[in-house]
């Protein structure tokens, strides 16, 4: 009696194990990379689609915060769902395979919408280059700045000042594409600077007791194109008034160096009758959040009179995500004889 009830038992037990097995399996095979900018197909077997319910992809491009979701179609014996091209970019992707039953509850069959799996793109196109020059700016296309400025040449025994004072603000977009950015300035430079006179030694000038009231009011504008990833050549134009009437000027350039990181800029500017100026500045960005640029130049600037050699350095820290403060100090001299400081600050909002 015992016996045949223990097998009764072992057939009940055996024959509801069949019964319960799961039926609502999803099998997937994820790929280890993709190609950029073309679309990926991901496909699953399910055992009972019945059982599972619909059969939903969670995508998203890696560092977005909204998922975006796709209903797995049938193709044969397997599902498939599929992932647009536009999506397929720099960094990677993450996607998570889910069931969803018809009082709308979900239960995950691939990884997760809060973990993921990711896949590497690979492939340089221009949207993955934008997309990493984006990521090199913190997210931030424009860039707005006001600025001032106070410059000392110095004064030699007898002769008169030689200084100036600027004002402005500027205006910055990040194309980050063949055009990568576009600028917009506006100025306000005001100075005296001293006639200047042959020196004792032929050759040399000296400052003379003459001076000269000097300075503009100008707009600009400038674009600076990617020739390839760390070379970009920059060409602006100006229009403006001076002490006499209106003037006009423009700009050139080159960078050689990361966009957003150390980099080495060459560049030419020269204003009709006010002057003219070439500098090559230093930036490197070693400390976090803290970059630097060194600089080295030759200016005529503000009355075109007479050249002077320039050295400059400026801190640009950023505080929090959107402001940064400029600092700078500088060291000028038109004549062996004397030589003055100058001082530079602004305030600017990345966005």
């Amino acid at each position: 009696m015992v016996s045949t009830a223990l097998i009764c038992l072992g057939c009940w037990i055996g024959l509801s194990t069949a019964t319960a097995a799961p039926a609502d399996r999803v099998a997937h095979t994820p790929p280890a990379s993709v190609t950029a900018d073309s679309p990926l197909v991901l496909s699953a077997q399910v055992v009972d689609i019945q059982i599972t319910g619909v059969l939903v992809l969670f995508w998203r491009t890696t560092g977005e915060q909204q998922w975006n979701e796709v209903v797995f179609d049938r193709v044969g014996d397997h599902w498939e769902a599929t992932v647009p091209a536009t999506a397929m970019r720099y960094p990677g992707l993450e996607y998570a395979i889910l069931t969803r039953d018809g009082d709308g509850r979900s239960k995950p069959r691939f990884a997760s919408p809060e973990a993921p799996f990711q896949v590497r793109v690979i492939g340089d196109t221009p949207r993955s280059r934008e997309q990493r020059r984006l990521e090199a700016y913190r997210g931030q296309r424009n860039k707005a700045r006001v600025y001032g400025a106070s410059v000392n040449f110095g004064q030699e025994d007898g002769g008169s000042p030689d200084a100036f004072w600027d004002l402005g603000a500027s205006m910055e977009y990040r194309a980050l594409r063949t055009l990568h950015a576009l600028r917009f300035s506006a100025d306000r430079r005001r100075g005296q600077t001293p006639v200047m006179a042959e020196g004792e030694v032929p050759g040399t000038l000296t400052a003379t007791a003459e001076s000269l009231d000097a300075g503009y009011t100008r707009g600009a504008a400038a674009a600076e194109v990617a020739v390839v990833e760390t070379v970009g050549l920059i060409a602006g134009a100006e229009l403006g008034v001076d002490q006499e009437g209106f003037t006009a000027g423009f700009t050139a350039g080159v960078r050689i160096g990361r966009p957003a990181g150390t980099q080495m800029v060459v560049d030419y500017n020269a204003v009709q009758f006010v002057g003219r100026a070439a500098r090559i500045a230093l930036t490197w960005d070693t400390i976090e959040r803290l970059p630097m640029t060194a600089g080295i130049g030759v200016t005529t600037f503000p009355a075109d009179e007479a050249w002077a050699t320039q050295l400059t350095y400026d801190l640009a820290p950023r505080i929090g995500e959107h402001l940064s403060i400029e600092l700078g100090t500088s060291y000028q001299a038109r004549t062996a004889l004397a030589g003055g400081f100058g001082a530079r600050a602004g305030v600017g909002w990345s966005y």
